[in-house]
């Protein structure tokens, strides 16, 4: 006798019967989602990747996203105290500085835009890191730009960070990257401080608290940055000079980053999904997108015939609309969408 199948007679009046389906009523409304945490200081922990750039069209308005980056100070692993730069001494001066950013090479470029016009503005007070900061963050305006030139490339080509007179092991490094400069002025306040400049967080703070950098001009695409990325050593404030006591070799000081501060800004007004933010319920169309966008409600208004039923599967099946003149090739859809319950 076959051992599954013992006893199964007993079981024939609690069986419960199989193959019903049921369709339950809802409703859909788009709505505008919450902002996202992006950095946590219980934990110390900030969001891993974000973008940079703009984005505008008819279906889901405006978007621009831009960031805070806030050096950390340098410090012996060995004591914790703060290792000034040999630059903050007499006899060496600084001949450029730069933000360098990791391009995140799975994300890489989303929309038309490889190049981006941009600012970088100088933080003007020191940025804590004992608060939870959202991504839309604003803090107070940065009044000195600090840009030398305004626009970079995204490639995710890996390109040159610095060459064979600064690596350590006399061999090029390589990685796709972007990088702001900074202009002649600030470059001159730095080669007037001293190493006192780099005693404490609030010393540095007098000369560099961070950068705000935005885009400019209205680029068509946003560039995927991971400066956070496990084991990075590439993301920072570089600074390069000529090492006067070893036969004007070529150096660099990095100071990696505190903190990096995304902040993203959504103008839906005139489009596809600001429309249907106002409709109300709409069972027609729903809109999702991501980073602080919009996301879909779905309720539902009466579940009792659900009551005394075991379910074992729900569906609930979207239609990709093809909107005239809307590219899925340019701005691709989600890989994954997800679904919780509030």
């Amino acid at each position: 006798t076959e051992p599954i199948t013992v006893g199964a007679n007993l079981l024939e009046n609690d069986r419960a019967a199989l193959g019903q389906t049921t369709d339950i009523p809802f409703t859909t409304r788009v709505v505008q989602s919450d902002s996202l945490l992006t950095y946590d200081s219980f934990d110390r922990l900030s969001i891993a990747g974000f973008s940079f750039g703009e984005l505008q069209d008819d279906v889901f308005g405006s978007t621009k996203h831009s960031f805070y980056a806030v050096p950390a100070l340098v410090r012996s692993n060995t004591t914790g105290l703060p290792m000034p730069p040999p630059f903050a001494y007499t006899d060496r001066d600084v001949d450029s500085g730069v933000v360098i950013m990791p391009i995140a090479t799975n994300y890489a470029v989303y929309g038309n835009a490889r190049q981006f016009n941009f600012r970088a503005g100088l933080i003007p007070s020191r940025v804590e890191d004992d608060v939870d900061y959202y991504s839309n963050l604003m803090l107070p305006p940065s009044l000195i730009d600090i840009n030398d030139g305004n626009l970079i490339t995204a490639n995710t080509t890996p390109t040159l960070l610095y060459d064979t007179l600064y690596a350590t092991n006399n061999d090029s490094v390589l990685a796709p990257h972007i990088r702001f400069k900074f202009d002649q002025n600030f470059v001159n306040n730095v080669n007037m401080r001293d190493e006192t400049t780099f005693d404490s967080d609030e010393a540095l703070s007098t000369l560099l608290a961070g950068v705000y950098l935005e885009t400019e001009n209205e680029p068509d695409g946003l560039v995927g940055l991971q400066p956070l990325s496990s084991g990075s050593q590439i993301s920072g404030f570089y600074f390069f000079y000529k090492d006067t006591s070893a036969s004007m070799t070529e150096r660099f000081y990095r100071m990696p980053l505190a903190l990096t501060l995304p902040r993203y800004e959504k103008t839906y007004t005139g489009s596809l999904a600001g429309n249907l933010l106002q409709s109300g319920n709409d069972l027609n169309q729903v809109a999702v997108s991501g980073q602080g966008g919009v996301m879909t409600e779905i309720n539902f208004p009466d579940l009792t015939m659900l009551e005394d039923k075991v379910i074992n599967q729900a569906e609930i099946v979207f239609f990709r609309e093809m909107i005239e003149n809307y590219s899925y090739d340019t701005y691709p859809t989600p890989s994954n969408l997800g679904l919780y319950y509030r």
